[in-house]
């Protein structure tokens, strides 16, 4: 299993924002996602901050943690060869929580369509998705590693497309929100 310090900065947008900020900056031609949101029925990684997913694209599967950290999001991630949460290094996680991987179900999902470019800081993300009872946009800006310059750079990006910053919580709450 992998481990990477997440850092990223984003803002919500709406469609016709969406539009103009995909044809001014230089995005490619974008890649399906298909998220699926594993907790257990009481909700006890959720309890705990914990998210959980299978990320699917094409015919690839990631297994993906995240536990917030002070300075970011701790990721921890695994291939799969199939959608099943029943993968050795998987279970041992899950186990160092006293978690058995047979108590946690697929909660929430959302599609996503990603563009993404790179630039001296990061990835950009323009992200259309979809949930169970609405669709949103956002714009996400990963950095590489961190880096002083990087939050002024989102800024001025965002002030250059003229962007208002609107909160954008997790894809995973919004998921979570999308069916209530």
């Amino acid at each position: 299993m992998k481990h990477n310090l997440e850092i990223e900065y984003k803002t919500m947008l709406d469609e016709p924002l969406f539009d103009k900020i995909k044809s001014k900056l230089p995005f490619d031609s974008g890649v399906n996602q298909r998220n699926d949101y594993y907790d257990t029925p009481d909700r006890q990684l959720y309890s705990m901050g914990i998210m959980c997913r299978i990320r699917t694209v094409d015919n690839r599967f990631e297994f993906t943690v995240k536990i917030p950290q002070e300075d970011g999001v701790m990721e921890h991630e695994v291939l799969l060869e199939t959608k099943t949460l029943d993968h050795p290094s998987v279970i041992n996680f899950f186990n160092q929580l006293n978690l058995d991987v047979s108590q946690l179900d697929c909660i929430a999902y959302s599609d996503t369509q990603r563009y993404t470019y790179d630039d001296a800081y990061g990835s950009w993300c323009l992200d259309a998705s979809s949930f169970e009872n609405h669709n949103d946009f956002e714009l996400e800006y990963e950095l590489h590693e961190a880096n002083e310059k990087a939050y002024p750079h989102y800024v001025d990006m965002l002030n250059e497309l003229d962007v208002e910053y609107r909160e954008a919580k997790p894809k995973y709450i919004r998921a979570l929100t999308s069916g209530a």
